[in-house]
């Protein structure tokens, strides 16, 4: 849900914002060239286990009725079900330390990014640090203080969020796939869309786009290897009650996508109302994917 948002929620209602006062915006072509490259390749990193899995491992048929004729089976209402991987070889053997090379290999693409952006190639950004307002400027300890604290707020937040869905799911019906994508995603990032919108107001559409990249790298590239080593040592390798980088193929589906038309409507560093509503519009289709996912398959 926050890569979505990040990807396409975010910069696209910037996009509409700074489009509707300021017609026509222009975005940093050098820096965005950089982040869709660590986009991408987190993207690859990121979901390379789950298609690996989805190749290789092992799936259970289960029907809803079957009957004993000639010496045959009449099934009814048959569908392919995803084995317990703990008891997959597949997942044991293969997929697994798949996923704990790739977990380690992503912060790796981050590290490099950080040197490219902040050392030897920083003169990218000096545009865009031109057209920004000055500010007050806080001392490192204030930033880092006021940084633990809001670190440490948020999550009691969010746990109480989280807390709080169960009755909210049995009640409305709906699926985690959709909670965790539409309601989650936004609370998660809605700060950052306050601050991509502002910026888009003012004129640095480059800044409000960044925020949104940015978002996202940091997600794939140090949050999710975090949590699936963080998983790994916690459970001992099991993966249920675990984060793992296997994902329902419709979240694939929507990541890929997601990145595609991102990478395509900013590619040629110019934004406008148009592009952010293409950016918007295929979030609201996803979203509607999401809502009518079965509740029974993740229940």
């Amino acid at each position: 849900g926050a890569l979505l948002v990040t990807m396409l929620l975010l910069p696209g209602l910037a996009m509409i914002a700074g489009g509707i006062k300021h017609k026509d915006s222009n975005l940093n072509v050098l820096a965005g060239g950089v982040s869709r490259v660590l986009m991408t390749v987190s993207i690859i990193g990121a979901f390379l286990p789950t298609v690996f899995y989805s190749v290789w491992g092992a799936q259970s048929i289960t029907c809803d009725a079957c009957d004993d004729t000639d010496l045959s089976l009449d099934c009814s209402g048959c569908r392919y079900l995803p084995v317990d991987m703990d008891l997959d070889p597949a997942y044991r053997d293969n997929a697994r330390p798949l996923m704990y090379a790739c977990a380690l290999i992503l912060p790796v693409a981050y590290a490099v990014g950080l040197l490219f952006t902040l050392k030897t190639h920083s003169h990218i950004y000096e545009a865009d640090a031109e057209e920004e307002e000055e500010a007050p400027v806080w001392s490192k300890w204030t930033c880092t203080a006021v940084l633990v604290a809001g670190a440490v707020a948020f999550s009691f937040v969010s746990d109480q969020i989280v807390k709080s869905l169960s009755p909210t799911l049995v009640t409305l019906g709906l699926s985690e796939q959709f909670v965790g994508l539409f309601f989650i995603g936004i609370v998660s990032s809605f700060a950052e869309i306050l601050n991509a919108i502002t910026f888009a107001l003012r004129g640095n559409m480059a800044l409000s786009v960044e925020i949104g990249c940015s978002g996202t790298i940091q997600a794939v590239l140090i949050q999710m290897p975090t949590l699936v080593l963080f998983s790994a040592i916690v459970n001992h390798g099991l993966a249920a009650n675990s984060f793992t980088l296997m994902f329902p193929i419709l979240n694939l589906f929507a990541v890929i996508f997601s990145v595609v038309i991102f990478n395509y409507v900013t590619i040629d560093g110019r934004s406008n109302y148009f592009t952010g509503a293409a950016l918007v519009i295929v979030y609201a289709l996803f979203v509607a994917g999401f809502y009518f996912v079965p509740v029974r398959q993740y229940s």
